[in-house]
């Protein structure tokens, strides 16, 4: 019985990770980095200037001049850098990310056709990229924000 015990503590695991290898077939998502700094300074709507970032007791909503509006919860964390790392970031574009969204779903459609046959979900962005927002906050230091899409159009 005991022998069985061993066994069992040893083989159990290694089937189980085994198992979460061979059969998770996750979706990647891409990684973007947003500028909120270039959309504060940029903004041509002058009644939403003192509006493009929102605070509240669940955290931030970052106004892209809006174009989107996405979201920082207060439970994940952001990571101050000194300015001197901002060149190590690639920038997207707002103008781009629709052409990023079709690149991804091509990129990805053999994993999600295996994963999920030939009908399978459609992802928004949330599902399609890892957002940081980056706002420079002082002459030496910026913000890295993870953000979730809100998926609001604001149009005027």
């Amino acid at each position: 019985m005991r022998h069985t015990i061993v066994q069992t503590k040893i083989i159990l695991p290694l089937i189980l990770l085994f198992y979460s290898f061979s059969f998770s077939q996750g979706i990647q998502k891409d990684t973007i980095y947003l500028n909120f700094t270039y959309y504060k300074d940029n903004c041509i709507h002058k009644d939403l200037e003192n509006n493009l970032k929102l605070s509240n007791k669940r955290g931030i909503y970052f106004n892209l001049c809006g174009k989107e509006i996405l979201f920082y919860n207060n439970i994940t964390k952001s990571d101050t850098l000194d300015l001197e790392h901002l060149s190590d970031f690639t920038f997207t574009k707002y103008e781009n990310i629709r052409e990023l969204e079709k690149s991804w779903y091509y990129k990805t459609k053999p994993a999600l056709i295996k994963k999920y046959g030939k009908i399978h979900p459609n992802f928004d962005k949330n599902g399609k990229f890892k957002t940081f927002i980056i706002e420079v906050i002082n002459d030496e230091q910026f913000v890295i924000y993870p953000v979730t899409w809100r998926d609001i159009m604001i149009e005027y």
